[in-house]
């Protein structure tokens, strides 16, 4: 009976362990996301800034701050434990801002360090059962290129997983030549 119960709680306590351990990455990834998408906009907010009146460096930082505190209130909801605790509030001026962004950016990095095992297992699994699927018919191009987005998603972190196509034929050697690699890394 005891035995019972202790194999009642370990198969319980390792469904919860494998549900936070999706969860982390989900959040590590929208974290990410959110934060690239974010260095994006603000380099395009501050091009040229070098070259601009003090009065429009003002507004320009005005814009920025703008673009942070908004990201920054997204990811203090979904990811606030990325951060050290005095962090843990929304920035008033760019320079607080950019310290908390920051954090953020090495918190991110610290956490897709951890979870690349998992999510490289995750996009095997996909891709693998993308190769099956050729047994059924030829996939259309609409369907690889949707997987490859999937994929680039799931792992950003990989440099070489990012790397732009140069024409819509490649879509499938990229798919075949992802899961070969991932493979022999693995």
């Amino acid at each position: 009976m005891a035995h019972d119960a202790l194999h009642i709680v370990f198969n319980l306590h390792a469904g919860f362990l494998q549900s936070y351990e999706v969860d982390e990455c989900k959040r590590v990834l929208r974290s990410y996301w959110l934060v690239y998408d974010t260095d994006e906009d603000v380099d395009f907010i501050c091009r040229g800034y070098e070259d601009l009146s003090e009065e429009a460096r003002v507004g320009v930082d005005a814009a920025a701050l703008e673009e942070y505190r908004e990201s920054i209130e997204m990811l203090l909801r979904i990811a606030s434990n990325y951060v050290a605790a005095p962090l843990r509030h929304l920035p008033t001026d760019i320079d607080a801002a950019e310290a908390t962004f920051a954090a953020f950016r090495d918190g991110i990095a610290t956490r897709l360090v951890h979870t690349q095992p998992s999510r490289v297992r995750r996009v095997l699994d996909m891709l693998e059962e993308f190769d099956f699927s050729y047994e059924f018919g030829f996939p259309g191009y609409r369907t690889m290129y949707d997987l490859r987005g999937r994929v680039q998603y799931i792992i950003p972190d990989l440099g070489w997983a990012q790397g732009e196509l140069h024409g819509d034929d490649y879509v499938g050697e990229w798919l075949s030549e992802t899961m070969l690699r991932l493979r022999r890394n693995n």
